[in-house]
């Protein structure tokens, strides 16, 4: 990788992209299967943990975004002045 060169930010930009889109529509998939269960089953209380897995993950992805950012921003830093 040359000097300065940031090009591979791109990609990781890209993933994370696609991952919040990817939990979004899988929450939205698993909601819909969710509503049309028996509420007193097995399977409607393990779709509804699994939704408030999700939720609390997809939840903390800003959060996730701001540190990625500030190591990217400090390595940068790092590898300019190298």
């Amino acid at each position: 990788m040359k000097k300065g060169n940031m090009n591979f930010l791109y990609t990781f930009v890209i993933g994370f992209i696609v991952v919040g889109m990817l939990s979004a529509m899988a929450l939205q998939v698993l909601g819909e299967t969710k509503d049309d269960m028996t509420s007193s089953s097995a399977e409607y209380n393990a779709t509804a943990e699994v939704v408030d897995g999700m939720t609390n993950l997809t939840e903390k992805f800003p959060l996730i975004a701001t540190i990625i950012g500030f190591v990217v921003i400090i390595g940068y830093f790092a590898y300019v002045k190298a």
